[in-house]
């Protein structure tokens, strides 16, 4: 078992986490939804990357952008774009 502060280390580091945060998408809209009123919000992704928290347009909740949050933005988007590429 690993210790606690390699766990840590890890867990600032995104080992485990699957993929960094890609510069690819720092010029793209990516959109995701607003947890509370599920609003669809279209940001950069350099944006995204920069953001630690923001107010929803729609509804005005202050919302949180974790690490976790923002890997799952940038890993729909790189799939998507895979998927649509000629090559994949």
């Amino acid at each position: 078992m690993r210790s606690i502060r390699a766990r840590v280390l890890g867990c600032v580091l995104g080992w485990g986490m699957g993929m960094p945060l890609s510069n690819d998408l720092g010029d793209k809209n990516l959109m995701f939804d607003c947890p509370e009123c599920h609003r669809t919000i279209v940001k950069k992704g350099s944006w995204i990357k920069s953001v630690a928290t923001f107010r929803c347009e729609g509804c005005s909740a202050t919302v949180r952008m974790t690490y976790r949050h923002k890997l799952a933005i940038f890993e729909r988007h790189s799939t998507a774009h895979r998927v649509g590429s000629p090559s994949g």
